[in-house]
Parts: structure tokens; C-alpha cells; sequence
């Protein structure tokens, strides 16, 4: 319920319906992560070398499109 605090009273959002997704989440999640400007950077500290940056973008995929990233995250979490 913190991550509902946070979207209503600091971003201001409305809760319009409520119902549990565990996708809706991870999808939420995701859009928030992505929407972090360089998380290569953030992860790595901001007086990081490039090449650490680099090492990270390609160690966690961050190089890909946002749409690869989230299909690729989806299919590591699948049960199947």
C-alpha cells in the first residue's frame, strides 16, 4: 500500500477502481524503472566510468528497446 500512498498523494493520481493484477504490477514496475531518464547510470553511481555504464546496459539488457526489455521480463518470470 506504500506504492498506492505514493502515486495518490505525491504524483497527485486519482484511484479510480482497485482490483488485484500481479501483472498489472510488475507492469507498473516496469513502466516506472523505465521511466528513470539512465538507470545504467543510477545502478552504477553517477561518477561511474563508462565502461562500467556500458558493462551494465549490456549486463542487464538495458541496451535493448523498452518493448524487448519488457517481453524478455515476462518470459523469465513465466512458469512455463
Amino acid at each position: 500500500e506504500s506504492a498506492l500512498d505514493f502515486f495518490i498523494n505525491k504524483l497527485g493520481m486519482i484511484e479510480v477502481r482497485r482490483r488485484e493484477a500481479p501483472e498489472g504490477r510488475f507492469t507498473l514496475v516496469f513502466l516506472v524503472f523505465t521511466a528513470v531518464p539512465d538507470p545504467a547510470r543510477e545502478l552504477a553511481g553517477q561518477q561511474a566510468d563508462p565502461e562500467v555504464i556500458a558493462d551494465i546496459r549490456a549486463r542487464f539488457g538495458l541496451d535493448q528497446p523498452a518493448h524487448v526489455r519488457y517481453w524478455n521480463a515476462l518470459v523469465a518470470l513465466s512458469p512455463v
